[in-house]
């Protein structure tokens, strides 16, 4: 099969975080010219290859070099925004909805500017409602049950209309075509291992690690969580644009079906 993405001008925003790096990489190991745009405000410039280009920007304030940086490009890739645990997103409700809406604004917009003509969102599970999140049996939850609107936590209420902007540009922008992943559980290398900011499975890791006769869940560990491993995020990912000419639809998650109780991680962990 013929290689999609040689030569291909990629766009990453956030693309030394940790799912943007893995992607970076990816995509110049297949070719691409790939820039990274990032504040590096939790990502990590090592992890990403000498063929990278990258920029250092703070994409909540718009400017002419950041302007520039998307002219010529073929493909946007936006993961660019402010992320971390649960508890950081309850404590920074305000901020965190603030910065994810100015950041979203400027990729957007500079992107529709510069007749980009794909565009993929990293959108994320947070969108759906807790009534939905929270239910124990019936089908899986599918793209449509965002709808009606009730996200637990501004984060995902900021992506929810992040991805309504781009429908809203889709239909008024001529040759504009955007494409959102939702990703459910993301985890594998380069991810952060901060104990007060990070993700479920690399802050137990951690913890297990740094604590080992003190290790302890922060709740009852009956909740269920779905995880994806980073590789496989990627591919989808990627196929996503490869095949846009033949989707039916422009919203994905991007998941395994597989559920597992908080303490059944944990004790998966302990055992590896």
């Amino acid at each position: 099969m013929k290689n999609y993405w040689n030569k291909k001008k990629v766009l990453i925003t956030g693309g030394a975080g940790f799912i943007g790096s893995s992607l970076s990489n990816n995509l110049s190991k297949f070719g691409c010219i790939v820039t990274v745009i990032d504040d590096l405000s939790r990502g990590v410039k090592k992890n990403l290859n000498n063929k990278i280009i990258f920029y250092k920007f703070d994409l909540k304030k718009n400017n002419l070099k950041i302007k520039k940086i998307f002219y010529k490009q073929d493909i946007v890739f936006h993961f660019a925004s402010r992320v971390g645990s649960m508890n950081y997103y309850l404590n920074n409700e305000y901020q965190v909805m603030k910065e994810n809406i100015l950041i979203d604004d400027t990729v957007i917009e500079n992107s529709i500017n510069s007749n980009i003509k794909l565009f993929f969102y990293a959108s994320s599970a947070h969108v759906y409602s807790t009534q939905i999140s929270n239910k124990k049996k019936g089908r899986g939850i599918e793209e449509k049950d965002a709808f009606p609107a009730n996200p637990p936590i501004s984060y995902g209420l900021a992506k929810l209309i992040g991805e309504k902007k781009l429908f809203y540009a889709m239909k008024n922008k001529k040759n504009f075509k955007a494409y959102i992943g939702r990703y459910v559980g993301i985890f594998g290398p380069n991810q952060s291992l901060d104990l007060s900011n990070g993700s479920l499975i690399p802050a137990l890791i951690c913890r297990i690690i740094k604590h080992p006769n003190k290790y302890k869940i922060l709740t009852n560990g009956l909740e269920e969580r779905s995880y994806l491993y980073i590789d496989d995020a990627i591919r989808c990912t990627k196929l996503i644009i490869e095949n846009n000419k033949k989707l039916k639809s422009n919203i994905f998650n991007i998941c395994s079906g597989l559920s597992l109780k908080v303490n059944e991680i944990s004790i998966k962990i302990i055992l590896v």
